[in-house]
This record gives C-alpha cells, sequence and structure tokens, in this order.
C-alpha cells in the first residue's frame, strides 16, 4: 500500500468510528444486559415485566393507643423489587392520599411510609392508633398498562380487663384469697400483670404467701392472684394492672375472727327451741313445728353429714 492511501485512510479514520455505532443498530440482533457477578447468570430484559403485588395479610387486627403496620410488597418477574416512586397509600373512607413513593400527604404525623431503597415492601405505619383509624386503606401502583391496587382491612380492638366474682369478695380470717384476673379482646398477650393491694404492688410478697400465675391463650389471658392464709390486714382494694389494657379492681374484706359454722347452727337452733312467750298463765316454752326445724336439719347436713 502506497504512503498516499494510507494517509487517505488515516484522514477518514474519525468519520468511520462515527458511523460504526450506526451500522451495529441497524441490525436485528441485541444482546441481553448480564448482571455482573451474578451466581445464576440472571439477564435482565430490555423491557422488565409488570408489577404485581407478593402474599402478604389483608386483615389486620390493631389495638387501641398502639402501632400497626400495613404491608404492600411490589415486586415483578425475577423477584425483582420495584422503586417506582408511583406507589401510594390510600384511605377510602375519606379518599385521602396518605402516601406517594416515600412522602407523606397528611398532617397527621401518626402516619408515614417506611421503605428502604432495594425493598420490595411499601409499609403503612400508624402510631397510637384510634378507633377512628378502623377501616379499608388501599395500596396503589402506577404501571403502564393503568393501575394496580390491594385493599387491606383494619379492625381496631380496646382490650378488657375485669375480676371474676363482681365488685367485692369476702372471706374468713384464714381462708385462701383467690382472684381471677382475665384480659379479652387484645391481639397480642399482655407484657405482664401486676397486682396490686391499695397503692402497692405485691406480685412479688412471698412472705405474705402471695403467688401470681398467669397463663395465655388464642382468645384470653388469665392471671391468678393467691394468699394462703389471709388476715384482717389483707383487707383492701385489689386492682389487676395488665401492661395492654384498663386495669380492674375489687374490694376484698376478710373478717377479724373465723366463726364456727356448727356453733352458728347451734345458736340458731337454741334461740327457736327455746323462745319465752308470755301468757296470762305466765311463761311457757314453744317447740317448733318439724317444718320449723326442715332448716336447722338441712345446715347440720351440710356442715358435718355424719351427724345425720
Amino acid at each position: 500500500m502506497k504512503l498516499r492511501d494510507l494517509g487517505t485512510i488515516m484522514n477518514q479514520l474519525p468519520l468511520i468510528l462515527l458511523l460504526f455505532p450506526v451500522v451495529l443498530s441497524s441490525t436485528n440482533h441485541k444482546e441481553p444486559f448480564l448482571l455482573e457477578n451474578h451466581p445464576s447468570g440472571f439477564y435482565l430484559p430490555d423491557e422488565p415485566a409488570e408489577p404485581e403485588f407478593a402474599d402478604s395479610e389483608t386483615n389486620i387486627t390493631a389495638q387501641l393507643e398502639g402501632s400497626i403496620f400495613l404491608h404492600c410488597p411490589v415486586v415483578n418477574s425475577g423477584d425483582r423489587a420495584v422503586s417506582y416512586p408511583s406507589i401510594s397509600w390510600i384511605r377510602l373512607r375519606d379518599w385521602h392520599i396518605l402516601t406517594n413513593g416515600v412522602q407523606t400527604y397528611t398532617s397527621d404525623d401518626r402516619f408515614s411510609i417506611l421503605h428502604k431503597e432495594g425493598s420490595f415492601d411499601w409499609i403503612l405505619q400508624i402510631k397510637y392508633v384510634q378507633e377512628r383509624d378502623a377501616g379499608v386503606y388501599e395500596c396503589q401502583v402506577s404501571t403502564n398498562s393503568g393501575t394496580i391496587s390491594r385493599k387491606v382491612f383494619l379492625n381496631v380492638v380496646s382490650p378488657v380487663a375485669f375480676i371474676l366474682g363482681g365488685d367485692e369478695y369476702h372471706i374468713d380470717r384464714g381462708s385462701q384469697i383467690s382472684l381471677v384476673c382475665v384480659i379479652e379482646k387484645a391481639p397480642t398477650a399482655p407484657q405482664f400483670v401486676f397486682w396490686f393491694h391499695n397503692d402497692r404492688m405485691v406480685n412479688y410478697d412471698q412472705e405474705r404467701g402471695i403467688t401470681v400465675y398467669t397463663s395465655h391463650s388464642p382468645e384470653k389471658t388469665q392471671s391468678r392472684f393467691n394468699i394462703q392464709h389471709a388476715s384482717p390486714s389483707d383487707s383492701g382494694n385489689y386492682t389487676c394492672k395488665p401492661s395492654n389494657a384498663i386495669p380492674a379492681s375489687i374490694q376484698v374484706f376478710v373478717s377479724k375472727s373465723r366463726v364456727d359454722k356448727m356453733e352458728a347452727l347451734h345458736k340458731q337452733s337454741s334461740l327457736l327451741i327455746n323462745t319465752p312467750v308470755d301468757t296470762s298463765q305466765g311463761t311457757r316454752t314453744v317447740f317448733p313445728s318439724g317444718l320449723h326445724l326442715l332448716p336447722i336439719l338441712w345446715g347440720c347436713f351440710l356442715v358435718r353429714p355424719q351427724l345425720l
């Protein structure tokens, strides 16, 4: 090749380099993009598939004054995370747009969006849940072909605590005090149940013979409070305070003297049999008929069956 021809080629080299990408783009062949260092050799397509919702709970129960998280996991083919700013949470009762992307559009600071870059899940957090927060919330995702949505139903409950047996509890000195506190309608079990005698917490007063046993089931929590040998000083107000419910109270009365039931029955029968009656001829003793003796005999049977 002559030096003159070589010089001509060198002069045209910039033009050749500019035309080279155009020539390549005119062909029908496209190489897929291979993710670097991916163990499975996954190929990212030129146009990703439409996003869709992954499985998540759509019926949520929240506790009054607690916190709740509503999940909206959005993925597309290949289980790759979607990072669209067009994912929104909407409260359907008033069609209020609460969040869009990572932005919050409400003056109620109890609502916030939780999302980590690269995560599948867009989480609507509600703090200090109120009864008015109950209802339907919708997660909407804008796609190239339209909008997809998923509804989440939120139910708000208020746990209830009560002590079995009414408002008062009467017991003789030396007998056992046994109180049962029941906590119902709680989405989760209480972290603790404290018992108070008047203003003092007594869960761990073992020297007084106090024991507390708390059990949990899916429907309710039961806390049993016992004092083995009650004394008059154990009288007073007893309060059950769960961590997740309004406290419940009961008034306990312990008699100062232990009454013997058999002795009381003997006194009652003596009063009935030896009742003096004034007549014009003097004082005489009236003996009750068999009908009047029935309550006495029945009491003896209940207390000491071996006497009959």
